[in-house]
């Protein structure tokens, strides 16, 4: 095997000089502190298509309280989303959201697993599933 000092200098300038320029190519830190998560006051649900991964348009998105009570928070945009308050979850005690919609399996999320920190996002991301007769 050849010993790395065995190359021409040309070899040896172009590797040093591809290393400088990959130093200099990312910044050393971040010119702003990215923003605390758990500051954001609101939640943004996005839904798309399993099949296609198309935004829906027009999911109807609903929240179950912590006594059952049901409390419908709107319809998805154009963009297939939906920004809600997260304090209108807090308030009402959100155990889960659903999603619903015509021709699609109705899917859900849960706000109160213990295992995830549903707070902590401001986005909740879902895909919905066609339902067809065969």
């Amino acid at each position: 095997m050849r010993m790395l000092t065995n190359h021409s200098p040309r070899v040896l300038l172009f590797m040093f000089l591809a290393v400088v320029a990959c130093a200099h190519a990312q910044p050393l830190h971040q010119a702003t502190a990215p923003p605390a998560v758990g500051g954001h006051t609101q939640m943004v649900f996005r839904v798309a298509s399993a099949q296609s991964d198309q935004m829906l348009v027009g999911v109807r998105v609903t929240m179950i309280g912590d006594a059952g009570a049901e409390l419908e928070l709107g319809q998805t945009d154009m963009f297939g989303s939906l920004s809600v308050p997260k304090a209108v979850l807090r308030e009402h005690q959100a155990r889960v959201v659903l999603f619903m919609r015509e021709r699609f399996f109705t899917g859900a999320i849960r706000v109160d697993d213990p295992r995830a920190d549903f707070y902590a996002f401001d986005e909740q991301y879902i895909e919905l599933a066609v339902f067809a007769v065969i």
